[in-house]
């Protein structure tokens, strides 16, 4: 494969299924936003310490869809190992516990070299 063909494929992918792409927008979208509103909550929260638990569970919530996403996104490898030419289905638990396998894969990685 050329890198031409190779860079064709990769812009082309995504929009095989549009309505899986749109999804994967939306919480990309969300995640963001609640991320970002827990942050700012978080800080407020010197102010007025009802702050902090908002700021919490706002963080919490997009640690939530962050898995989600994490765990399609690893499916969405898998299925280019395998040469799939379709995008894989978007199943909503699978790619959550598979997010959260990542997680904790993660944070074992990071605590090796730490110790």
């Amino acid at each position: 494969m050329e890198i031409i063909e190779i860079i064709k494929d990769a812009l082309v992918f995504p929009s095989t299924d549009l309505r899986t792409f749109f999804i994967f927008v939306l919480l990309t979208i969300f995640a963001s936003v609640f991320g970002t509103v827990g942050i700012l909550l978080y800080i407020l929260g010197v102010l007025n310490a009802e702050f902090f638990l908002w700021g919490g569970l706002a963080a919490i919530v997009a640690m939530l869809i962050g898995w989600v996403m994490s765990g399609y996104s690893i499916s969405v490898i898998k299925s280019g190992i395998e040469l799939e030419d379709e995008v894989p289905e978007f199943v909503w638990w699978d790619n959550f516990i598979t997010g959260f396998n990542s997680f904790i894969v993660a944070i074992v990685y990071f605590i090796i070299p730490a110790v």
